[in-house]
Protein backbone atom coordinates (compact mmCIF):
# COMPACT_ATOMS: atom_id res chain seq x y z
CA UNK A 1 0.00 0.00 0.00
CA UNK A 2 1.31 3.19 -1.35
CA UNK A 3 0.42 6.74 0.44
CA UNK A 4 0.50 10.11 -1.64
CA UNK A 5 2.52 12.28 0.38
CA UNK A 6 2.82 16.19 -0.56
CA UNK A 7 6.57 17.75 1.25
CA UNK A 8 6.55 21.50 1.02
CA UNK A 9 10.07 23.08 2.36
CA UNK A 10 9.97 26.87 2.95
CA UNK A 11 12.61 29.16 3.98
CA UNK A 12 10.48 32.55 4.31
CA UNK A 13 7.48 32.21 5.98
CA UNK A 14 3.99 34.40 6.27
CA UNK A 15 1.03 33.55 8.40
CA UNK A 16 -0.60 31.28 6.56
CA UNK A 17 2.41 29.37 6.36
CA UNK A 18 2.76 29.05 10.18
CA UNK A 19 -0.85 29.07 10.61
CA UNK A 20 -0.68 25.76 8.23
CA UNK A 21 2.08 24.49 10.50
CA UNK A 22 0.74 25.00 13.53
CA UNK A 23 -2.34 22.68 12.31
CA UNK A 24 -0.10 19.99 11.15
CA UNK A 25 1.28 19.54 14.03
CA UNK A 26 -1.56 19.81 16.35
CA UNK A 27 -3.40 17.34 14.29
CA UNK A 28 0.26 15.28 14.16
CA UNK A 29 -0.22 14.91 10.71
CA UNK A 30 3.41 15.31 10.78
CA UNK A 31 5.81 13.63 13.58
CA UNK A 32 8.72 15.65 13.92
CA UNK A 33 11.11 13.05 16.52
CA UNK A 34 12.84 11.65 13.21
CA UNK A 35 13.53 15.21 12.33
CA UNK A 36 14.94 17.00 15.56
CA UNK A 37 18.61 15.93 15.46
CA UNK A 38 19.23 18.32 18.35
CA UNK A 39 17.70 19.38 21.61
CA UNK A 40 19.37 22.79 23.44
CA UNK A 41 18.37 25.05 26.60
CA UNK A 42 17.46 28.55 24.84
CA UNK A 43 20.67 30.02 26.22
CA UNK A 44 22.61 28.01 23.84
CA UNK A 45 20.99 29.00 20.90
CA UNK A 46 24.32 30.45 19.32
CA UNK A 47 25.48 26.57 19.63
CA UNK A 48 22.29 25.34 18.00
CA UNK A 49 22.74 27.66 15.45
CA UNK A 50 26.49 26.95 14.55
CA UNK A 51 25.40 23.43 14.41
CA UNK A 52 22.85 23.74 11.40
CA UNK A 53 25.37 26.59 9.94
CA UNK A 54 27.97 23.71 10.38
CA UNK A 55 29.70 22.13 7.58
CA UNK A 56 29.56 19.02 7.94
CA UNK A 57 25.59 19.30 8.10
CA UNK A 58 24.86 16.68 10.77
CA UNK A 59 22.15 18.76 12.20
CA UNK A 60 18.76 18.78 10.80
CA UNK A 61 16.62 20.37 13.13
CA UNK A 62 17.74 21.70 16.80
CA UNK A 63 14.81 21.94 19.22
CA UNK A 64 14.82 25.42 21.62
CA UNK A 65 13.51 24.55 25.29
CA UNK A 66 13.22 27.18 27.82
Amino acid sequence: IYKELKLIGINAYDTEDIEKAIELLSNKYIKVGSIITDILPLSEAAKGFELLTASEKKSIKVLLTS
